[in-house]
C-alpha cells in the first residue's frame, strides 16, 4: 500500500524505493499573477537561471526581522509547503516539512514573501522553529495571537478576494504532536492575521460524510492530506483523495471529492467512496458517466482549465483493479456542471515509462511516464506546464525525475521541453544570476513555485538533489523562461527616485526623476484600465547620459474614464525591461482623486479640489482598517502592509471608491 506516512520518524538513506514512504507532496499549482510586471533581473529563453538561495542542501533559514525584506533573508530547506502568488506578482509560502532558523528537521507554520521586483526575501509570520502547536482561539474570530501549528501537505486555495484558505495537513494540532489534521483556517495577508474557520482542533478524526449531493452543517472530509485542490468560479473549495481517515477504520488512501461553500459554512461530499483503498472505475476512454471515479491515490497533480473544469493526473495509488499499488499516468477531468468524472487519457495500469519524444516537440505519441509529486503551472494561454516528481522516465526503474513537459489544452498534445529523460540527476547551477544553457534544477519532488506575469516558470526547493552530496531538503530558487531572448540577468545603472500621476485638468500629468542615468534608455509610459492589461500611449528616449538628477514630464491627453493606471517601462540595448511602481489617476466628475506610495508602507492620497472630505479605508474583505478625514484634499495612510485596500472618500454629492495597491 502507498501511504503518505509521517516523514520524520521514517529511517533516512538514499534507497530510491525507500523514498517513496519519505516523500510527501502537495498539488503545486500556481497561475499567471494579476499585475503583469518583470522584475529588475529578468530571465529568459529556454534556460534555467539560478535565482537565489543554496545549492547545498539542509540549509537553515535566515529569518531576519518580522516584517522586514532583506537581502540575507531566504527559508531554511523544505518541501510540501503551501505556495500562492498576490495580486502584485509576489510569491509567498507557508510551512512544510523542513528547516527552520536552527536545530533538526520538523514541521514549519512559518510564512514567507519574494518580492518579485526586489528579489529579497520577508518573513512575515509564524515561528522560526520547528513543530509549534496551534493556537486556535475561538471559532469564527480572527485574532492577532492566532496561527495554526506546524504542518505540511495541507490543502490550500487562494480566492478572488486575495484571502488564503488551509484545510488539513499532517502536523501538529492544539496539543500533542504530530497527527492528520482536520482544520480549516483562513489567512488575510492585508491584515496578516488568521482565522480558525472550521474543523477539529484535535488530530486523526474520521470524517462525517451524510448524504453524497447533501451539503450539512456537520459534514466534514477525515483528518489527512488532501493534496488535491481547487476553488471554483463562485469561491467555493474542492479537495480530491489523499492520505486520510474516512468515515470508519485506519487512515488510508482515499478517492473522495468534497466541496466547501464558502458564503454557507459546509461541506458536501460529492462523489467517491467514504472508505479507503478502493480501485478506479474507469469507463470508457474520452466518455463521461456517472459511475466513473479515479482510484485511490495521493500526490497527484491537477488543476483548472478556463471552463471550470477540474483536472487530475497521476499520482500513486490503485489502479482499475487489483489491490497492488504503484504510480499512475491517467488524465482525468470533472465537470463540474454535470458532476461526472471523465478518463481522458493515460493508462488504467501503473508503472508506466514516458514516451519522450523530440524534445519541444509535441506529438500525439507523446505522453509523461507514471509520476506522483510533480510540481505544475498554469500559464496565460491555459496551458500545464509539469517538471519533476517521483517515478518513471523512458526506462530504467523509479527514481527521482527532472524533466519539463508543457500540456496543450487545445491540441490535448504533449510536449517535452527540457530536462532528462534518466533519473537522479544532481543539478547544474552555474553562476547565480546568469543564465546558461547547461543549467538546470536537479531532479527532484515535493517542490511547488509560481508562473510569473511574463510566464515564465519558478521552483523553490523540494526534496531531491542539489549540487552534489545525495538527496535532502533544499532552498535553491529558480527561473525559467519560454518566450523568446536569452537568459541572462540584467541591473541597468539608474536610480529612478521617484513616479508620480496627478490630473491636470481633464488630462493626466506622469512625472518622473532619475540619477545617475546612462545614455541609450526609452521610458515607455504605460496606462492600464484594470492593473492587469497595460498599452504604452507614449515614449521618452534618453540620448544622453545624466550624473546629476534628471526631471521628465508627460501628459496623457485622453485618460480614460474612471481609474487610470501608469507605470514606466525602462528599457536598455538589450531590450530586457524595468519597471516602476503603479501610481493612479481617478477621473469621475466632479472629483478627481490620486494616489501613490510613499516609501513602503505609505500611500499618498489627493483629492484635487482641495476639499475636507471624510474617508474610510477597508481591506478587499470588507473589513474596516482606517476612518479618518482629508484635510484640505490630503492624507497620508500609514503604515499600511502589502495587500489591496479599498478607499471610500464621501462628500454630500457622491462617493468615490478607489482600489489601492501597496506592494
Amino acid at each position: 500500500m502507498l501511504l503518505y506516512l509521517n516523514p520524520i520518524a521514517m529511517k533516512t538513506n538514499t534507497a530510491l524505493f525507500n523514498l517513496l514512504c519519505r516523500i510527501i507532496c502537495a498539488c503545486a499549482i500556481l497561475v499567471v499573477a494579476g499585475v503583469a510586471r518583470l522584475s529588475a533581473q529578468a530571465i529568459s529563453t529556454n534556460q534555467w537561471t539560478w535565482v537565489g538561495g543554496d545549492s547545498t542542501i539542509n540549509q537553515y533559514g535566515i529569518y531576519g526581522v518580522k516584517g522586514v525584506a532583506a537581502a540575507a533573508n531566504k527559508p531554511g530547506a523544505r518541501g510540501s509547503y503551501m505556495s500562492w502568488v498576490d495580486a502584485a506578482g509576489n510569491f509567498w509560502l507557508f510551512g512544510g516539512t523542513g528547516y527552520g532558523a536552527s536545530g533538526s528537521i520538523g514541521y514549519l507554520n512559518d510564512i514567507w514573501k519574494f518580492d518579485h521586483t526586489s528579489y529579497k526575501w520577508t518573513w512575515i509570520t509564524g515561528d522560526s522553529a520547528i513543530s509549534k502547536n496551534g493556537i486556535y482561539g475561538s471559532k469564527g474570530v480572527t485574532a492577532a495571537g492566532n496561527m495554526p501549528g506546524g504542518r505540511t501537505v495541507s490543502s490550500h486555495w487562494k480566492d478572488a478576494s486575495g484571502m488564503v484558505w488551509i484545510y488539513g495537513g499532517g502536523g501538529l494540532a492544539h496539543s500533542g504532536g504530530y497527527g492528520y489534521l482536520s482544520d480549516l483556517w483562513k489567512y488575510n495577508p492585508v491584515t496578516n492575521q488568521w482565522t480558525w474557520v472550521a474543523g477539529d482542533s484535535i488530530s486523526n478524526q474520521h470524517g462525517v460524510y451524510g448524504t453524497k449531493g447533501v451539503s450539512a452543517a456537520a459534514n466534514k472530509p477525515g483528518s489527512g492530506m488532501h493534496d488535491n485542490t481547487w476553488i471554483d468560479a463562485g469561491g467555493n473549495l474542492w479537495l480530491f483523495g489523499g492520505a486520510a481517515y474516512a468515515a470508519s477504520g485506519f487512515a488510508g488512501n482515499t478517492n473522495d471529492l468534497w466541496k466547501y461553500t464558502t458564503a454557507t459554512g459546509q461541506w458536501t461530499w460529492i462523489l467517491g467512496d467514504s472508505t479507503t483503498q478502493k480501485n478506479g472505475v474507469y469507463g470508457t476512454k474520452g466518455t463521461a458517466a456517472a459511475a466513473n471515479t479515479p482510484g485511490v491515490r495521493v500526490g497527484s497533480t491537477c488543476w483548472k482549465d478556463m471552463s471550470g473544469n477540474l483536472w487530475l493526473f497521476g499520482g500513486a495509488g490503485l489502479p482499475a483493479s487489483g489491490p497492488a499499488a504503484g504510480y499512475e499516468n491517467d488524465l482525468w477531468m470533472f465537470n463540474t456542471a454535470t458532476s461526472q468524472w471523465k478518463w481522458v487519457a493515460g493508462d488504467s495500469t501503473l508503472n508506466k515509462y514516458g514516451v519522450y519524444g523530440t524534445q519541444g516537440v509535441a506529438t500525439a505519441a507523446n505522453y509523461p511516464s507514471a509520476r506522483y509529486c510533480t510540481l505544475t503551472w498554469i500559464d496565460s494561454s491555459n496551458n500545464v506546464w509539469m517538471f519533476g516528481g517521483q517515478g518513471y522516465a523512458a526506462s530504467t526503474g523509479v527514481g527521482l525525475l527532472s524533466d519539463m513537459w508543457e500540456y496543450n489544452t487545445a491540441t490535448g498534445r504533449w510536449a517535452w521541453m527540457r530536462g532528462d529523460s534518466t533519473l537522479n540527476k544532481y543539478g547544474v547551477y552555474g553562476a547565480k544570476g546568469s543564465a546558461s544553457a547547461p543549467n538546470k534544477p536537479g531532479a527532484r519532488g515535493i517542490a511547488a513555485g509560481w508562473m510569473d506575469a511574463a510566464g515564465n516558470p519558478w521552483i523553490f526547493g523540494g526534496y531531491g538533489y542539489a549540487a552534489s552530496t545525495g538527496i535532502a531538503y533544499m532552498n535553491d530558487l529558480w527561473g525559467y523562461q519560454a518566450s523568446a531572448s536569452s537568459l541572462v540577468f540584467l541591473s541597468l545603472p539608474l536610480n529612478l527616485l521617484d513616479f508620480t500621476a496627478s490630473p491636470l485638468g481633464n488630462h493626466s500629468l506622469l512625472t518622473w526623476q532619475t540619477a545617475e542615468q546612462p545614455a541609450g534608455l526609452l521610458f515607455s509610459m504605460q496606462r492600464s484600465t484594470d492593473g492587469i492589461h497595460w498599452q504604452t500611449i507614449g515614449t521618452v528616449p534618453v540620448y544622453t547620459a545624466c550624473h546629476e538628477t534628471c526631471a521628465y514630464r508627460y501628459t496623457d491627453n485622453q485618460p480614460c474614464t474612471g481609474v487610470n493606471y501608469y507605470r514606466l517601462q525602462l528599457t536598455g540595448s538589450t531590450d530586457h525591461a524595468l519597471y516602476s511602481k503603479i501610481a493612479a489617476v481617478t477621473f469621475s466628475s466632479p472629483l478627481s482623486l490620486t494616489w501613490y506610495t510613499r516609501g513602503a508602507q505609505s500611500v499618498q492620497v489627493l483629492l484635487h479640489n482641495g476639499t475636507t472630505e471624510p474617508y474610510r479605508l477597508s481591506g478587499i474583505n470588507g473589513q474596516l482598517l482606517l476612518r479618518g478625514t482629508l484635510q484640505n484634499g490630503q492624507v497620508i495612510l500609514s503604515p499600511l502592509s502589502p495587500g489591496i485596500y479599498v478607499l471610500q472618500v464621501m462628500t454630500a454629492k457622491n462617493t468615490v471608491t478607489e482600489k489601492i495597491a501597496v506592494q
